[in-house]
């Protein structure tokens, strides 16, 4: 399904959006979204194609907010939907890696103002927040190649293609909140532990790393029952093949995925009006600058 409207406005910015039966906190999350959302920007939701009534409560949103374009791509996976997004998008810049089981605060006006100095500093770069908020130039997503169809660790993995561009800065702010929902069944649970070995060792990580980190986050005897899942997902993600083998990666990141650079040199001091919501443990992972990329 492709939104019929002629989207005739000119928009500086895209809210890229992916969703998947979120009906529990969708309706919560998307109303924080809107409240924040500067008037020159528009929102692009790619829905999975939802079975659980959720699809009814996107529509209606999409039919009172002129700004809200909806598209349905039943079946695709989360890399595949934020780069359906990616390319529907009509703004100079995007807004993305917002999950529809969270709720937003008044945040993104001074990640944004901190963003266009960078820009204005640097050139085009792409600005990542602690609460995973991601902003950049939709000329320079495209030019990476945008999002690889993953279903689990696809913005980790863009994001190691842009940090290793030397294009990556990294702002410690965070204002998110999840939304309490009803626990995951058993079945989801397990759904999710094989995509997640699979994706994470088709972005990069070793088997050894994956069980480490399986022992290391869980309790042995939970960690016993996620090993027969996670070599499944590590065989599935063999017969795929691997993404992304740029460069060789610490154990440590599976834990941070995508909200925490490697290189200390891409971070941003936190601008007084944004102190608040500094993350105060947040410190450089090391002294060493990022590697000549040229």
């Amino acid at each position: 399904m492709t939104d019929s409207r002629l989207n005739e406005q000119s928009w500086t910015y895209s809210i890229c959006i992916t969703h998947y039966n979120q009906g529990a906190t969708l309706k919560s999350s998307l109303k924080s979204i809107l409240n924040e959302r500067p008037d020159n920007c528009e929102i692009v939701i790619v829905d999975a194609g939802s079975d659980d009534g959720s699809l009814a409560i996107l529509k209606s949103f999409a039919a009172d907010h002129e700004a809200l374009r909806l598209f349905i791509e039943p079946g695709c996976n989360r890399g595949e939907g934020r780069q359906r997004a990616l390319e529907e998008a009509t703004g100079e810049h995007i807004i993305a890696n917002y999950d529809l089981d969270q709720t937003y605060g008044t945040l993104l006006e001074g990640v944004l103002n901190v963003y266009h100095d960078l820009l204005e500093r640097d050139g085009p770069i792409a600005l990542r927040t602690a609460g995973n908020l991601f902003i950049a130039p939709r000329t320079l997503l495209r030019d990476v190649g945008g999002y690889s169809p993953l279903m689990r660790g696809e913005d980790h993995e863009l994001t190691d293609r842009l940090e290793d561009r030397g294009v990556l800065r990294y702002l410690p702010v965070k204002n998110t909140e999840n939304i309490d929902s009803s626990k995951p069944t058993v079945r989801r649970r397990a759904t999710r532990w094989f995509r997640s070995a699979k994706g994470l060792y088709q972005i990069g990580f070793s088997p050894a790393q994956i069980f480490h980190f399986l022992f290391a986050n869980h309790p042995f005897p939970l960690s016993l029952i996620g090993l027969p899942l996670s070599i499944g997902g590590i065989v599935a993600g063999a017969i795929e093949g691997r993404v992304y083998t740029a460069r060789k990666k610490r154990w440590r990141e599976i834990f941070e995925m995508s909200a925490r650079p490697t290189y200390a040199d891409v971070y941003v001091a936190v601008p007084p009006e944004l102190s608040q919501y500094a993350i105060s443990d947040e410190t450089p992972p090391n002294s060493t600058p990022r590697r000549d990329q040229s």
